[in-house]
């Protein structure tokens, strides 16, 4: 399973994305995770920040950048694992990585073992990582206030950042946070 079928699934699961996300999705898969730092990736796309990166990758719901990275990692470990029957051990050798951290790596974001994945394969992964998109859709859903539509897009994202104006919405974690008085050196600020 190659690359184009990567992005095909993501097409398909996520028939909406931006040519930005489209844009960070396949730089990270084509390179087997990395691309460089949140900032550095920011700065080619022309966005402002790593802060406004991330709210692009939620508002087209995908996980974060290094969490996108990890997959894209353990992505191509699997696919060459099964091309070359390799263990991972000698693959993060091979790509001047420390192993445990490879193995840590692919047990954090799929939830298994490096030998389990192994013998369930590719089609495995791409499901946990395909679940994994899913599960943040829903989280960003779940977050907005009742009726509230997810204004967040990529489109509002660029007509905020040309027009100067943030409109902005909350979800339920963020409105607690807003409704608290802020605090500076122990006294509230009103």
């Amino acid at each position: 399973m190659g690359m184009s079928t990567l992005t095909s699934l993501l097409q398909v699961t996520h028939p909406n994305l931006s040519l930005r996300a489209r844009a960070v999705v396949d730089a990270l898969f084509l390179s087997a995770g990395s691309i460089g730092t949140a900032h550095d990736v920011a700065s080619r796309l022309g966005l402002r920040n790593r802060f406004e990166l991330a709210r692009l990758l939620k508002a087209e719901g995908l996980p974060p950048l290094h969490d996108l990275a990890a997959w894209a990692s353990v992505v191509a470990w699997v696919q060459h694992a099964e091309r070359t029957g390799q263990s991972l051990c000698q693959l993060a050798f091979r790509a001047h990585k420390d192993p445990a951290v490879c193995y840590r790596t692919v047990k954090r974001v799929t939830g298994l073992q490096w030998q389990k994945l192994k013998v369930e394969g590719i089609t495995e992964v791409l499901q946990r990582l395909l679940a994994r998109c899913h599960a943040q859709t829903a989280i960003e859903r779940r977050d907005a206030p009742p009726g509230t539509p997810i204004t967040d897009t990529v489109p509002a994202l660029e007509h905020e950042r040309d027009c100067g104006n943030a409109q902005t919405t909350y979800g339920a974690s963020d409105r607690a946070t807003l409704e608290q008085p802020h605090r500076r050196r122990g006294r509230a600020v009103s």
